[in-house]
Order: C-alpha cells, then structure tokens, then sequence
C-alpha cells in the first residue's frame, strides 16, 4: 500500500511539474536494462557501494548521480573510496543535519 501511495504521489508531481522523468519502481539490479539519463537521483536505495557498482555497470553517459546517504552516509563515502575513485561534492541535508547529498560527476573503479 505505501508503494501505491508513493507512485501516485509522484506521478502527480511529475504531471504538475511537467518534468520528462522515469521513476523505476523495482529492484533495478536484477534487471538487465542498462540506464541512459543525463542525471540519476537515489533515495534510501542502497549501501554506497552497492550504488556505485550500479553506476559504473548500467549508467551510460550520464553527468549527474545525487545520491542522499542517512547519518552512516560519512563512513560509507570513507569505504567507498578504498576501492573507487570519486570526484563529487557534498552537501548537509536541509532535513536532516546528520545526513548528506553528494553530487557524483565521475567515478572509476581501482
């Protein structure tokens, strides 16, 4: 029921805003469709990590991926980078002073 509530919420948004957007209510991992958007926007997704591996597997020619990381966001950033190389910028959440957004232009793995 809260899946319903959200899709209508959004499409209602999206008829009023009227943004060309896909919003991709499924486990995107499991699919093999790759993903062709100039910018990607995740929420409450996945682990970083996780996220990232996305990005670098099904994300072509993209330019932007805002990622919102909740208050383990600062330590999962610090893990990622062991094993990736990420040219992004971070802001503080306006909702929430222990979580971030960071903005990703790049990434490569090592």
């Amino acid at each position: 029921m809260k899946n319903a509530v959200l899709n209508v919420f959004l499409k209602d948004l999206i008829n009023r805003l009227h943004i060309d957007v896909e919003v991709i209510n499924q486990n995107i991992l499991k699919d093999s469709k790759k993903l062709s958007e100039d910018v990607f926007v995740a929420r409450a997704f996945k682990p970083l990590n996780i996220t990232l591996e996305l990005i670098h597997n099904k994300a072509q020619n993209w330019k932007k991926f805002f990622i919102f990381l909740g208050k383990t966001g600062k330590n999962e950033l610090l893990q990622a980078s062991k094993n990736w190389d990420i040219e992004y910028k971070q802001r503080v959440s306006v909702t929430s002073s222990d979580s971030i957004i960071i903005e990703i232009n790049r990434i490569k793995k090592r």
